[in-house]
């Protein structure tokens, strides 16, 4: 990557670090003090949410990247344009709420506390919506470290507004209270900046610009709903189909590393109106060549983690969740057979080729076959068949399909698309450090040990093995070395 690129991504991974960072703190603290039944409780209400809330956001976000760039006379209007359909979006969920809806979807989860807690959402609803095209907006009007300041401010802030009433009142409904009062107010401020970092060239929204940003947004908001439903269909079945106290293991143990959020997050949001540009070059194979070096730089850092963490999981899961979740490291170590794909950011490149029907073909289909095989397995196996299931659909139907429409596309052989010959490599090369991690966990049965000797063993070897795979270590001693200089003189 170049600098420029390099810079932006770090600037965003650090935003997007620490708001994961913040997030999994804030699960600890649940776990610690809450009853299973009242974390379950405030996990379903935002479970709810976040299963509609792509449909709710149109896409919008990734029209921004679409449209703004190549925007010269309604910048800031195709922002009001964003605004103007996500407020009423947010308007219509929020009616729809409190004419029963909150009921609805409480049953859904056979949990009444739901109901109550939904109709506290409104408001958080009403403003979010349109707040969360803010770093869609930055990025694509070069303000990088804005969208990473900001983004590391509100998580901070909602995260600090959650758990100090949590810890105080020790009540699911205190630290709700605090997290939906501090999302509203940096809401309002996110909407500000956004104003604020565009030309004043237009104030209102246009209503055909408006209808153009959703047709063009529709059918990925309809994909990335089914996705993101497809996603969270595991846990979506378990509650369903499971009490409140096994969804609240299932779910503690059902969740991303935060370092994939991070990479994947950040690469796309710099990677994405880049590739797209590219596309619109007719440099195709330039596109191709950035979606083959996101994959093999990222996979540096993701292979190693899924290594690490298959070895450690019960440690890490007893560690920070307490024994009382140790049955949460079944699911988590399956959600790490998923790590090989996250280097890879398939919806990028698909977006910037403009085949946006294939995301919502893709995703259709992925969560009918996703729905019927995670319905069996939870019937015959219990929880733990949700995440099998899960993992058996992506790697036999997602994963081909990309590649085949992908491979069409760009007029390539399949097996050039991904770096293969890189994976391969770095897992060969992580097999013998992980054999003596193995060892460690097998003789050694304090699970904090246990964590951080092979931590240690990772750390070391890892910091040999990414010499110049990702940094040079006289330019890090050089940096190091000016930079104490700055502070000495200072």
């Amino acid at each position: 990557m170049d600098h420029s690129r390099k810079t932006k991504v770090a600037a965003l991974s650090l935003g997007q670090g620490l708001a994961k960072v913040v997030g999994l703190i804030i699960s600890v603290a649940m776990a610690r003090i809450l009853l299973k039944e009242d974390l379950a409780a405030y996990r379903q209400t935002f479970l709810a949410y976040s299963t509609i809330g792509p449909l709710l956001t149109l896409g919008v976000g990734q029209g921004i990247y679409y449209f703004l760039p190549g925007e010269k006379h309604r910048i800031r209007g195709r922002v009001m344009d964003g605004l103007a359909v996500l407020g009423l979006t947010g308007l219509l969920f929020a009616i729809f709420l409190i004419c029963g809806g909150n009921e609805l979807l409480a049953q859904r989860f056979s949990n009444p506390k739901v109901a109550r807690f939904l109709l506290w959402l409104i408001p958080f609803v009403v403003l979010s919506l349109p707040s969360n095209i803010g770093s869609s907006v930055f990025v694509a009007t070069e303000n990088v470290m804005l969208a990473s300041v900001f983004g590391v401010a509100r998580r901070l802030l909602v995260g600090v507004a959650t758990i100090v009433p949590l810890v105080i009142w020790k009540t699911c409904e205190a630290a709700l209270l605090g997290n939906i009062v501090a999302s509203c107010m940096l809401a309002v401020v996110s909407i500000s900046l956004m104003i604020r970092c565009t030309p004043a060239d237009s104030s209102l929204p246009s209503f055909s610009a408006a209808r153009e940003l959703v047709t063009f947004t529709l059918p990925l908001a309809l994909g990335t709903m089914i996705g993101t439903i497809s996603i969270q269909l595991d846990k979506l079945i378990v509650s369903f189909m499971c009490t409140p106290d096994e969804f609240a293991v299932y779910s503690i143990g059902a969740i991303q590393l935060p370092i994939i959020g991070i990479l994947t997050g950040a690469i796309t949001s710099v990677t994405l109106a880049e590739m797209r540009n590219h596309v619109v070059d007719g440099k195709r194979t330039e596109a191709l060549k950035l979606f083959r070096l996101t994959a093999q730089k990222s996979s540096l850092l993701i292979l190693p983690a899924m290594f690490f963490f298959l070895l450690t999981a019960d440690s890490f899961i007893q560690l920070l969740f307490t024994v009382d979740y140790s049955e949460s490291a079944v699911p988590f170590r399956w959600y790490l057979v998923l790590l090989p794909l996250r280097t890879v950011v398939f919806g990028s490149l698909i977006i910037s080729l403009g085949r946006n029907d294939f995301i919502l073909f893709r995703s259709a289909v992925n969560l009918v076959l996703n729905l019927l095989l995670s319905m069996a397995m939870v019937w015959f196996f219990g929880p733990w068949g949700a995440v099998v299931a899960t993992i058996t659909v992506i790697y036999t139907w997602s994963l081909p399909a990309n590649l085949y429409v992908l491979s069409r596309e760009l007029e390539t052989e399949w097996h050039k698309l991904l770096p293969f010959k890189h994976f391969a490599a770095t897992s060969i090369h992580l097999l013998p450090i992980s054999l003596v991690g193995l060892g460690v966990v097998l003789f050694v049965e304090s699970h904090l040990l246990q964590f951080s000797l092979v931590l240690a063993i990772f750390t070391v070897f890892l910091i040999w093995y990414w010499e110049d795979k990702l940094f040079k270590r006289e330019e890090v001693f050089q940096k190091l070395r000016l930079g104490w200089s700055a502070t000495w003189r200072s």
